[in-house]
């Protein structure tokens, strides 16, 4: 994998971003959605090749690359042993 930016992490995933020299001088990237559950062997679980715009708005990213453009929603991870400690506080707190 190389290196990158992230664009965006929330709870356990990460979407990350890879530029990559292009034809004609047009620059893409290469955007993976990453998954870190397990900490000490994060993977890809989504890529976007040859990827020439990303655009964030509120709860979505969109990108567009030569398969069309994509609609990503963001959205908070559920960690299921937060939702046990907070659901065990609630009830015998």
């Amino acid at each position: 994998m190389t290196s990158g930016s992230l664009v965006a992490v929330s709870g356990t995933a990460a979407l990350e971003t890879g530029s990559t020299p292009a034809a004609q001088e047009l620059r893409t990237q290469t955007i993976r959605i990453m998954d870190f559950s397990d900490p000490a062997h994060p993977k890809v679980t989504r890529q976007f090749d040859g990827v020439t715009a990303v655009e964030r708005s509120g709860g979505l990213i969109l990108l567009a690359n030569p398969e069309g453009i994509w609609i990503l929603s963001e959205h908070l991870a559920e960690d299921p042993a937060v939702d046990a400690e907070y659901a065990h506080r609630i009830v015998y707190q």
